[in-house]
């Protein structure tokens, strides 16, 4: 009998961290109270805490680029609209494509609208 694969049902979930309460929580850990205290006042993970302790230029790396999702975003809202438009369309016209016909046709997309 053949191993099918089956993906773990729970995900790590990643939660976008607001620039003000990082900066409000290393500014409450220079004025001398604990990291751990902290990260429980601000319900920040410790861990995160110790790493933008330890790399302050990461804070301006998150001012400039905003989340994780959004800059890694390739098409615009209204563009990903149509494209999922155009898919389901021509799956109700029993034309449905296969996972990788679907990212040769978002790649085609892509490159015809100059994006990276």
């Amino acid at each position: 009998m053949p191993f099918n694969y089956r993906k773990k049902q729970t995900t790590r979930k990643r939660s976008n961290l607001d620039l003000s309460v990082i900066k409000n929580a290393l500014g409450d850990i220079d004025q001398g109270k604990s990291i751990r205290g902290v990260a429980l006042e601000y319900g920040i993970n410790r861990n995160t805490l110790r790493n933008y302790l330890r790399d302050r230029s990461k804070l301006t790396k998150i001012s400039e680029q905003g989340s994780q999702f959004k800059t890694s975003m390739i098409f615009t809202i209204e563009e990903e609209k149509a494209l999922v438009e155009y898919l389901i369309a021509c799956s109700k016209m029993n034309y449905g494509l296969t996972r990788q016909a679907t990212m040769q046709l978002a790649y085609e997309y892509a490159t015809m609208n100059s994006k990276k």
